[in-house]
C-alpha cells in the first residue's frame, strides 16, 4: 500500500510538472485547458496517495508520505528535464 501511495504521488508531481510552462521533457500540452486537466489530475493523484495508505498508517504518516513523495518527484523533475536537455544537445546528428 505504501508504495502505491509513493507511485501515486510521483505521478501527481509529473502531472503537475507537464502542466507547467516550461517543462521540456515531453510534447507540450496544447491549450490552457490542457494544462489545466492535467494540473487538476495531478491534484486527485496526489489526494489518492495521501488517501490510500490512511488507514493502515494514520492520516498523519499518510499525509507526511504524501508530500515527500511529492516534493522529491517536483524537486527531481526540472533536474531530470535539465540533463535530458543537456544530452539531447550533445547527441544531436
Amino acid at each position: 500500500m505504501t508504495g502505491c501511495a509513493v507511485l501515486c504521488a510521483l505521478a501527481a508531481a509529473w502531472l503537475i510538472y507537464r502542466a507547467s510552462a516550461h517543462q521540456r521533457l515531453g510534447p507540450r500540452l496544447a491549450g490552457a485547458r490542457w494544462r489545466w486537466a492535467a494540473g487538476v489530475l495531478g491534484a486527485l493523484g496526489w489526494a489518492l496517495g495521501w488517501a490510500l495508505p490512511a488507514a493502515t498508517l494514520g492520516v498523519t504518516a499518510a499525509l507526511a508520505l504524501a508530500i515527500s513523495a511529492l516534493m522529491a518527484g517536483l524537486v527531481a523533475l526540472p533536474f531530470a528535464d535539465a540533463a535530458w536537455q543537456r544530452w539531447r544537445s550533445r547527441h544531436a546528428v
